[in-house]
């Protein structure tokens, strides 16, 4: 009865352990997808400043701030709808989400003192009620177009 009871408490101990270590490896493989899904999508927006051929613009679209990067005779647009961010490769083709699960993102222009400097920040949305590190990632490029001063 006692070895009984002994391999019941250790056979608990062992599955519970089993079950952590599964639910934890679960939310590092979803951590490392959302790096990987981001990291892709802030080296297209990057690209995408860098080849602007004029000044980059915040513009309203339905209600929406969106950013215009004008490329030649077309323009680039990244819209925030408050939970995805979407991208249009002109006015007349239609969004292509690029970004789902989206809490904050923020296109910026960052004047320094030679250059303009375009900065995205953006947060994703937690799985976790409580997480211990939130999800943020900036992104900063600097536009191939730059203005006389």
């Amino acid at each position: 009865l006692i070895y009984l009871s002994l391999w019941a408490i250790i056979t608990g101990v062992a599955f519970s352990a089993f079950y952590r270590a599964l639910a934890n490896s679960r939310n590092l493989h979803r951590n490392a997808e959302d790096i990987t899904r981001v990291l892709h999508a802030g080296e297209i927006w990057r690209a995408d400043v860098r080849e602007a051929t004029g000044p980059l613009q915040s513009e309203m679209i339905e209600a929406q701030t969106a950013l215009q990067i004008p490329h030649g005779s077309n323009a680039i647009l990244y819209l925030f709808t408050g939970t995805n961010v979407l991208r249009a490769s002109d006015t007349n083709h239609s969004w292509v989400e690029m970004l789902a699960r989206v809490t904050v993102s923020a296109m910026t222009n960052d004047m320094r003192t030679q250059v303009s400097v375009w900065r995205w920040d953006l947060e994703l949305v937690s799985p976790l009620r409580n997480p211990k590190i939130r999800p943020i990632f900036s992104f900063e490029a600097v536009p191939k177009f730059q203005e006389k001063r």
